[in-house]
């Protein structure tokens, strides 16, 4: 029986894509990735599958990658003005993505068309799929591409046009799949809360030093900071309960810029142990999260947070903000505290609350790292991904 050909359209520098891809059976399904954004780093767990685009890394062959490229225009321009130049043309043409997309997908021939993320693959085979309507299209939302970008005008456009065009929807929640009907969606809808889907648990279980939640002295922050990313409030509230911190190392990872000034205030006035990390790895994260008492995400906008399931998995208390999609994992005040993202003082409370009850953390450990393993088992997700591809 011939394998499903499947066309990934995604992030090809994402964790998400690349846990996605490992957990597809390649007997079944011959998979192809399409990078959504180009030139951007290949994720080092993708492996033993075609990329459409020109190889960027020799070792990147190492890893069985088979690299096609699309354009043949693109492959001749290269030669008369150097690889860095025109990737940066390439790059800034969006144009050409368009029709590097519908040149692959006239060689591949793909049977599904599977797009990850919103904003820029769902986008993007929206355009496609004016010519290709005999093609079968499943579209995963990712964290906030529905909530939040639904209130932009021209964006709204874009996501109704989305939402008419794709056979099957997959979403974190019933939250973003009752926006999707709000913007007109009419077909079947899946639920699959984590966009990565199942995580690679033996690798958690070796991260576990067997030490208990309430002897941990570190608590894990994420930085992001921007429209709808608030580590500042977070920060803020870490500030102002700065005496509580005497012993514990608060890290932040994924740190913006945005975010260095208040940083750098904390730091310069000595007020607790404050590290920054850049362009940390996966590995390290995971090893940071399993070592750390309170794991902090504050969003105005999310989907089921990445890093709230991690610590959960790894049994660090979660303090997560409201907007996200918790339902089905987080009881408030039982296994995590749901806060206001725009409310210091909430967030500072329940930060308190956290680091003083050593029986809620620890009990929470256990039912989050039960809870986590058996929503997100790979025999789960694998089951829901073959009815969407089948």
């Amino acid at each position: 029986m011939p394998r499903i050909k499947v066309l990934i359209v995604a992030f090809s520098d994402s964790i998400h894509t690349a846990r996605w891809v490992a957990q597809l059976d390649r007997k079944k399904y011959e998979i192809h990735l399409f990078p959504s954004v180009p030139f951007r780093e290949i994720h080092s767990q993708l492996r033993d599958m075609t990329i459409w685009q020109w190889n960027r890394k020799e070792d990147d062959n190492e890893k069985g990658l088979i690299f096609r490229n699309p354009s043949f225009t693109y492959r001749t321009i290269e030669k008369g003005l150097g690889s860095s130049l025109m990737q940066k043309i390439a790059t800034r043409f969006k144009r050409w993505q368009l029709i590097s997309l519908r040149r692959t997908i006239r060689l591949f021939r793909p049977d599904i068309i599977h797009s990850l993320e919103t904003q820029k693959g769902g986008y993007l085979v929206s355009k496609t799929m004016k010519r290709n309507h005999e093609l079968k299209w499943a579209h995963s939302t990712w964290g906030i591409d529905l909530q939040y970008f639904q209130s932009f005008p021209d964006h709204k456009v874009k996501l109704e046009r989305l939402m008419s065009r794709i056979n099957i929807l997959i979403s974190e929640g019933m939250r973003d799949i009752n926006l999707a009907h709000d913007l007109g969606y009419k077909g079947k809808s899946l639920i699959i809360p984590s966009v990565g889907g199942s995580m690679d648990f033996d690798f958690f279980d070796s991260l576990d030093a067997g030490l208990a939640t309430s002897l941990r002295k570190k608590i894990i922050l994420k930085g992001y900071e921007g429209e709808e990313r608030l580590a500042s409030y977070s920060l803020n509230a870490l500030r102002s309960i700065k005496d509580m911190l005497q012993g514990y190392e608060v890290i932040i990872f994924s740190c913006n810029k945005k975010l260095i000034p208040l940083v750098q205030a904390v730091q310069s006035g000595k007020e607790f142990v404050l590290k920054t990390i850049d362009n940390i790895e996966y590995g390290e994260l995971l090893r940071l999260t399993s070592q750390s008492r309170i794991s902090i995400t504050n969003n105005l906008s999310d989907g089921v947070p990445n890093t709230m399931l991690e610590a959960m998995a790894l049994g660090a208390f979660p303090i997560q903000s409201n907007t996200a999609i918790t339902e089905g994992w987080i009881e408030n005040g039982k296994n995590g505290l749901l806060t206001d993202p725009l409310n210091v003082k909430e967030i500072a409370k329940a930060i308190l609350q956290a680091l003083q009850d050593d029986e809620l953390v620890n009990a929470a450990a256990q039912i989050n790292r039960k809870l986590v393993r058996r929503e997100l088992s790979r025999e789960k997700i694998q089951t829901e991904t073959e009815k969407i591809y089948n």
